[in-house]
């Protein structure tokens, strides 16, 4: 864990937020202005733009048990959904929710390119606040779930919004906040302890179950070797039911008051200054970070 100190560099400093968002701009700007293949991948449709087959799988699964043309949700979809081939094909009508949403519009507005998903500015914490209109039919995250400053009360929030019936699923780096040394928004670890269970370990001695206490039934599971020393793992569950246990409620709240107190050390003074003082690196894009984001 990085210390605060009078050494520290405040405004670089791994748990900051705004400079981890501002790092995420940065990166996909260049990308964009590049031209890279990350960048022309997702938007070529002939490439499927990324989708990876099981989400597409699960689709068609929704289609022939009746629901025509399913409601999709990708969270923490970055500024190409990796899910717009659904949206292209016909095959479901999905919505894009980023923290960083109205920004990347205004990459796509800056290069002349319609999003292929509509997007949406919201937090995984801030889900349920109206803006995202669900319930979906299969609600999705990939590699965001242990970005979030909450990522309990983000999972909850995304079982809240899927339908009773629908499909919950995950897509993530095993422990790859310890892989990626946490750098940047990666502060916490997933892992899936066995077939049936999504484990959230913050690095600080917690560590608990996110399935535990909801109505979920797991329906597919594998794992992907990334290299010798990494791995994704890809979890979907079917929602059976609407209920929250007590104990899965007690996680959340744990997790909240954790991360409350590994952020109120700096945060509210770091991230004014940030705000109201533009300390942020020289090569940052021309477009700013808007001071009421979630």
């Amino acid at each position: 864990m990085h210390e605060i100190g009078e050494q520290t560099d405040w405004a670089r400093h791994p748990e900051n937020l705004l400079f981890a968002y501002h790092r995420e701009l940065i990166y996909w700007t260049n990308c964009w202005r590049e031209q890279a293949p990350a960048v022309l991948r997702r938007l070529d449709d002939a490439l499927r733009c990324d989708c990876p087959q099981f989400a597409i799988d699960m689709v068609e699964r929704l289609r022939a048990e009746g629901c025509t043309k399913p409601k999709v949700l990708d969270f923490g979809c970055g500024p190409f959904s990796n899910l717009c081939h659904l949206q292209r094909s016909g095959l479901a009508d999905v919505t894009g929710v980023d923290a960083l949403a109205e920004e990347y519009g205004q990459l796509y507005r800056e290069f002349g390119i319609e999003p292929p998903v509509p997007l949406v500015a919201a937090s995984g914490e801030t889900l349920l606040d109206g803006r995202v209109q669900g319930p979906f039919d299969f609600v999705f995250v990939q590699n965001a779930l242990d970005h979030t400053a909450a990522p309990a009360l983000s999972w909850l929030n995304l079982y809240e919004l899927t339908r009773e019936g629908g499909f919950l699923g995950h897509c993530h780096g095993v422990d790859e906040a310890t892989h990626e040394q946490q750098d940047q928004l990666r502060l916490f670890n997933l892992r899936p302890d066995d077939s049936a269970t999504l484990l959230l370990d913050d690095l600080q001695g917690y560590e608990r179950s996110l399935v535990g206490g909801l109505d979920l039934s797991l329906e597919y599971a594998c794992q992907i070797p990334i290299s010798d020393d990494y791995d994704y793992f890809v979890q979907i569950w079917r929602k059976t039911g609407s209920g929250v246990s007590a104990e899965l409620l007690r996680t959340v709240n744990e997790n909240l008051r954790r991360a409350f107190v590994r952020r109120s050390r700096w945060a509210f003074t770091l991230e004014d200054r940030l705000l109201n003082q533009r300390e942020l690196a020289a090569d940052e894009p021309s477009f700013q970070l808007a001071a009421n984001k979630p």
